[in-house]
């Protein structure tokens, strides 16, 4: 047995095994389900309870029940309390070691093989890497109601660090738009308080909100790690919020140690339209 994890209720027990099997029980010790893996499970835990405003601030079901369990094949996966995988594996590319739920379940942290502590969205997409030791991560844990992590290394140190989210966004005219939970870009509409949710399932890192001035359309434009993509309205009314996918530019750009203006990185999309060609070579 390798790891243990209880379901926020305390109703069922989940159990990492050496064999690559996560035996599901329920608290008399009657298995329920069996998930049969390759590796070894070294790391499992299910999300806690997070308020669900429909539910009147109730613990939502849906998230309550949802097993996260790092395998040595190297790979996060998730699993519902009836055995269903959800969604595909996340390949880590290291052994994972540890794995905590991270403030209110919104993000997930692990630590393994590759001597890093690294950040995940609830659903495994890799958004960064918080630190780096000098050994492997044995052990991550969250302290509750707070954003600091306690970490303990292979080399017998145990370590504190505190997370800082910084605050994402950009404002053109009667348009502002922010990052929410690191891989969501909400728009809103000063005048009507419209507001418009766009997933990009990746890690944004800036972003510009402008307007062409050929279309006289509202633009949006998102920077990802390895792309940015741009946005535009369907519409040329000033009122209108139907956003659609109007340029995908692949390429990683690094503006780290830059200290560029609002008003700079709000011209960003429209340089690199102009300039695409220059980038690709």
């Amino acid at each position: 047995m390798l790891c243990l994890g209880w379901t926020n209720d305390g109703q069922y027990l989940a159990l990492g095994q050496l064999n690559g099997h996560i035996s599901i029980r329920d608290k008399a010790g009657n298995e329920k389900v069996r998930i049969e893996r390759s590796q070894p499970i070294w790391c499992l835990a299910w999300s806690p309870p997070t308020p669900s405003p429909s539910a009147g601030g109730s613990a939502s079901a849906e998230r309550q029940d949802t097993l996260a369990v790092g395998c040595w094949d190297q790979t996060l996966s998730f699993y519902n309390l009836a055995g269903a995988q959800q969604n595909k594996d996340r390949l880590l590319n290291y052994d994972p070691c540890s794995l905590t739920y991270y403030v209110e379940g919104e993000y997930i942290v692990m630590g393994g093989s590759d001597r890093k502590i690294s950040m995940y969205t609830k659903d495994g997409v890799f958004l960064k890497v918080v630190a780096e030791r000098e050994d492997w991560i044995w052990s991550v844990r969250a302290r509750p109601k707070s954003k600091f992590l306690a970490v303990g290394c292979n080399d017998g140190a145990v370590s504190m660090y505190q997370t800082v989210f910084s605050t994402v966004h950009g404002l053109y005219q009667d348009r502002y738009a922010h990052r929410d939970t690191m891989t969501d870009v909400i728009i809103q509409h000063l005048i009507t308080e419209q507001k418009v949710r766009i997933k990009t399932r990746d890690y944004v890192k800036k972003i510009a909100v402008y307007k062409s001035e050929a279309s006289n359309e509202a633009r949006l434009a998102v920077q990802l790690p390895d792309r940015v993509l741009v946005y535009e309205t369907v519409n040329q009314e000033s009122y209108d919020m139907h956003y659609r996918l109007r340029e995908k530019i692949v390429k990683k750009l690094d503006w780290s140690g830059t200290h560029e203006h609002t008003a700079v990185a709000a011209h960003l999309a429209a340089m690199l339209l102009h300039m695409r060609q220059l980038y690709a070579h």
